[in-house]
């Protein structure tokens, strides 16, 4: 690798612009990752499904769904195409609406009312 080159390299997770090859001698250079280790986790697209099977159930629209639970309807559009980050608190407001597991084991089973 030829240092002179670079534009800028990362150095404890701060970009350093206009790196020269003399100060190599001090520091340790971090490489940059990949396109795959800086995704995060989405959804399944099964869980989505289920998700919006049962608010089709309840006769409720995904707006009102998010009135519901306090949240933007593109966040109910993004968790039911698979697109959403897990958010555990948003999860469980859902789980309380639709009375269905969607966290832990026996995703999508009833939950039974106390």
């Amino acid at each position: 690798m030829n240092l002179e080159k670079l534009n800028y390299v990362i150095i404890n997770g701060k970009n350093i612009k206009n790196f020269s090859e003399k100060k190599t001698n001090s520091i340790e250079l971090n490489t940059i990752p990949n396109e795959e280790e800086l995704k995060h986790e989405k959804v399944t697209f099964e869980l989505g499904k289920i998700i919006a099977r049962e608010r089709n159930l309840k006769k409720i629209t995904q707006k009102e769904f998010a009135i519901k639970i306090n949240e933007n309807f593109h966040i109910i559009n993004d968790y039911e195409s698979g697109k959403a980050i897990p958010n555990k608190n948003i999860l469980l407001k859902m789980e309380k609406i639709l009375e269905i597991k969607l966290i832990g084991k026996d995703i999508g089973s009833r939950i039974k009312k106390k």
